[in-house]
């Protein structure tokens, strides 16, 4: 439980610094065009809370409001790309810290 539509997963046995290095795995290794079906249906709270990190993140508040829609219709709001995540995922643009603070923790 890595990488989530619209954010990614707690830090429960994992540190911020393992964390950030997962996710840049990720990113370095994946086409800007590969799907991401994450395992939960955790976007609409994750994309609220990416929205309240960066208030000003106009990707981020459009994707909020069309995975609102689709969960409104009872329709999936998986699978995202890479590039879309890029645009409003703050995990996946964060710094070890800022990893620490999003999960809520020290590292």
């Amino acid at each position: 439980d890595t990488l989530f539509c619209g954010g990614c997963g707690k830090l429960f046995e994992a540190s911020a610094n393992q964390m950030h290095a997962s996710l840049a795995r990720l990113t370095s290794r994946l086409a800007r065009n590969a799907r991401i079906f994450s395992g939960h249906e955790y976007t609409v709270m994750l994309l609220t809370m990416a929205v309240l990190k960066e208030p000003h993140n106009q990707e981020a508040r459009e994707a909020l409001r069309e995975a609102k829609k689709k969960r409104a219709a009872k329709k999936p709001t998986v699978p995202s790309t890479l590039s879309q995540e890029l645009t409003y995922n703050p995990w996946l643009r964060a710094s070890v810290d800022e990893i620490a603070v999003l999960c809520g923790c020290t590292h």
